[in-house]
């Protein structure tokens, strides 16, 4: 700024055509000259009037900054811009792009600290290093920026084509600088109107130098953005054109295109300096940690949101000033809290549309987010809805395979003993079964906030654990989430495999996963409370059965003994009367045996069914004819049918019907269907035994024509301690353990048992056997 004598005060509109005797071209000259001189100087201009008539004027120079705001923006920006380039460089020394970012920022820092000042040419060294650095920095921070642009994120040129063009702009940067540094040199020495030019010139070349690198940096960051399908990387794309747009922007708009076309500067250079601020902190985050703000959310929905609330205000305003003005003309009085009324009515019938227009802007602009926010809201909804595991697995696995799709997907718990997981449902792993054991619980360990995976399966930026890599690289699993309560508890796990892109899992796609699994974690440990409960519910109904059971059986057993027991009582009082003629002494002698049979058979069926199931009953598999079989038991049992009055038909296969079985046991088998036959046939006392041999299989079959078994019972009948509870069954005492009996000595003989009876009409059971073979004896052996 310069103040004129009250003699040569130039009129508005006039042209300053020459400082000290040299040419001025612009404002840019005008500045070189004057910088040469202190504030207090007085310099000789000459100017050209309104009128077209050359005035000289003598002018004394004052301080162009008249306030210190200038010089503190200038030193906190200089120091922001060298601070963050140390930060970036510390966290990443390793990284190629966090090196060539520090040297962006460190040599803009110096662009910005050395703005041009006073000089002398003979007594002042340190004025030249100032000139000489400000326009070097602008020289070889504009092919930093291009080479931190070619490298960042990741380098797309071949290796000879990239070592190419790195050279090619060091070496046109090292020969421009050479340049500058002699025109500034010999600017400084002799200050002339031919070497203001120069130097002016040479300052139009930084300047389009580094409008150049800025277009051409954008051009490349846009071809890359194209080319490139990693979301990480496209993000941290975006954080660059953030800086560029938000920070260069305006630098470009408003300081380089005024400067290199000589239009007026329209914006304080307080303010451009304050916008490039953003360039060293949005670089710094794409380098560093590129989501450590959503770049989506910070550009557009800002802007957007700005826009909505604007446009919201506005209708606010004018809805108030109507309502108010309507109102108080109505009632004729003007009163302040009639406005505040008024101004929260309106507010309030806002709100909605504010909502609806919110909601609206999210589904159009912002799809992937808003479809994130939906996906979890609906998840967790029908995660509270779920009350099996299976109902639980079967949505997690659908809801999945429709957010992120993936080749297969899986949800596991931990069992109850907590020692590994089963697979509560699963879509696309072939060696993963529902209900099948195949992850030890023990693998879950280390932090369960973060996933377990593997370094080629999800994208650089993502944190994970690498505890199980060669489990899950042996397995075909690509992620596994825990699912977790706490920072030691995992009470199951989602289970990911490759996704059907190949592509790796995204930052975005692991916090989609996580919030899934924490809403997730909290219904599976509610169901398994749940199960828990209702287990120890059946358990204590189970013991309380069992004990009403084992009562029941006790009772029935002691009845049973006591039957056979007192005849035998009887009889052998009977038999130690004298008088007793040898005919009744034999009968006595025959009932006796015959009780005492009978005695043995019923013990040593309680004996056979203790066996059973404690688990020790063993076999001695042997060639038997099941006509022999049935010819012995018969003779046994014969006393017990002629005592009840039986008719006894027996329809023996003409053939030796041979199986491999345990004569013992078999015995047994067809012990407790005659017994069982006996005890439920009722005034119809018939029983008939046949045996047969037909392809490849023996059979024996028995049949009565007692009081039959309903249809609805038919599968309950060889259930332990079951008895079919009716008005023709109350009066018939038993333990319900024969059929058992029969159903496990049959399998234990590979065979199987068939059933027909009608209620009224009597029951058939008819056993299959598979026939004797000298092979089957051998394996047996």
């Amino acid at each position: 700024a310069v103040i004129i004598n009250p003699y040569g005060v130039p009129e508005s509109g006039s042209i300053l055509e020459s400082v000290e005797g040299i040419s001025i071209r612009s404002e840019f000259s005008a500045e070189m000259i004057t910088d040469s001189r202190k504030p207090g100087e007085s310099v000789a201009i000459t100017y050209r009037n309104t009128s077209g008539q050359t005035v000289k004027a003598d002018v004394t120079l004052v301080h162009y900054y008249r306030s210190y705001t200038f010089i503190g923006i200038t030193s906190v920006a200089g120091a922001a811009f060298l601070l963050l380039g140390l930060f970036v460089v510390l966290v990443r020394p390793d990284d190629k792009a966090a090196v060539l970012l520090f040297l962006v920022l460190s040599t803009f820092a110096v662009a910005i600290i050395t703005s041009p000042g006073a000089y002398r040419s003979s007594d002042d060294p340190a004025s030249l290093i100032v000139r000489i650095s400000h326009s070097l920095s602008y020289i070889f921070g504009s092919v930093f920026f291009l080479h931190f642009i070619i490298s960042f994120p990741e380098r797309n040129l071949k290796n000879r084509i990239y070592k190419l063009t790195a050279v090619s702009l060091y070496s046109f940067a090292v020969i421009l600088g050479f340049v500058s540094v002699w025109i500034t040199r010999s600017t400084i020495s002799d200050l002339n109107s031919e070497s203001v030019i120069l130097y002016e010139k040479l300052w139009r070349v930084c300047e389009l130098v580094l409008l150049v690198s800025l277009i051409a940096g954008a051009l490349i960051l846009v071809f890359k953005y194209r080319r490139i399908r990693q979301t990480y990387l496209k993000r941290k794309i975006e954080w660059i054109f953030w800086g560029m747009i938000m920070g260069a922007g305006p630098f470009v708009i408003f300081w380089l295109i005024p400067g290199l076309t000589d239009i007026r500067y329209i914006m304080p250079e307080e303010i451009l300096l304050a916008l490039l601020l953003i360039i060293p902190i949005s670089f710094a985050i794409a380098v560093v940690k590129y989501h450590v703000l959503d770049i989506e959310v910070l550009i557009k929905r800002s802007i957007l949101y700005f826009t909505l609330i604007g446009f919201l205000v506005l209708i606010y305003a004018g809805l108030t000033y109507l309502v108010i003005n309507y109102v108080t003309r109505l009632i004729g009085i003007d009163s302040k809290l009639i406005f505040i009324s008024a101004a929260i009515l309106i507010a309030f019938m806002l709100n909605p549309l504010r909502l609806r227009i919110k909601n609206i802007v999210d589904k159009t602009f912002y799809r992937e987010k808003y479809e994130f926010d939906k996906a979890i809201q609906s998840v967790s909804k029908k995660a509270k809805d779920c009350a099996v595991y299976s109902e639980l697995g079967n949505m997690l696995v659908a809801e999945i395979s429709s957010l992120i799709p993936v080749k297969s997907v899986a949800v596991a718990a931990l069992t109850a003993n907590g020692e590994s997981l089963r697979i509560i449902d699963q879509r696309g792993f072939d060696d993963l079964k529902a209900d099948e054991c195949r992850l030890r619980a023990g693998v879950l360990k280390g932090r369960f906030d973060l996933p377990f995976s593997s370094a080629h399966m999800c994208e650089p930026d993502v944190e994970y654990n690498d505890e199980l890599e060669m489990i899950l690289n042996n397995r075909g699993i690509a992620v596994i989430v825990p699912l977790s309560l706490g920072p030691g508890e995992a009470i199951g796990a989602i289970i990911l495999g490759r996704k059907l892109s190949e592509m790796r899992y995204s930052a975005s796609d692991i916090r989609l996963l996580s919030t899934i699994a924490s809403s997730s974690a909290l219904a599976l440990k509610r169901i398994e409370l749940q199960e828990k409960l209702f287990t120890e519910h059946v358990e204590l109904e189970k013991a309380k059965e069992i004990s009403e059971l084992k009562s029941y059986f006790v009772a029935s057993v002691s009845h049973d003994l006591k039957t056979p027991l007192s005849a035998i009582r009887i009889y052998s009082e009977l038999l130690s009367n004298d008088n007793l003629s040898s005919e009744k002494r034999e009968e006595y002698a025959g009932v006796i045996e015959g009780e005492t049979e009978r005695l043995k058979r019923m013990i040593d069926n309680i004996l056979e069914f203790s066996r059973i199931e404690k688990g020790l009953k063993k076999y001695t598999f042997e060639k038997m004819d099941l006509n022999c079989t049935v010819n012995e038991l018969l003779s046994r049992m014969s006393y017990e049918l002629r005592m009840k009055k039986f008719t006894t038909e027996v329809q023996l296969s003409p053939e030796p019907v041979y199986i491999n079985g345990d004569k013992d046991s078999f015995a047994s088998v067809l012990e407790n269907l005659i017994t069982n036959s006996i005890k439920y046939s009722g005034s119809n006392r018939y029983i008939r035994i046949v045996t047969s041999m037909k392809g490849g299989e023996a059979a024996v079959a028995v049949e009565d024509r007692g009081i039959g078994v309903s249809r609805e019972n038919l599968k309950k009948i060889f259930t332990k301690f079951f008895r079919e509870d009716s008005k023709e069954t109350s009066g018939i005492k038993g333990a319900g353990i024969g059929l058992s009996i029969v159903k496990n000595v049959v399998e234990a003989h590979g065979g199987r048992i068939e059933v027909e009876s009608e209620p009224g009409a009597g029951s058939r059971f008819r056993i299959i056997l598979p026939e004797y073979a000298v092979e089957t004896e051998d394996a047996a052996a």
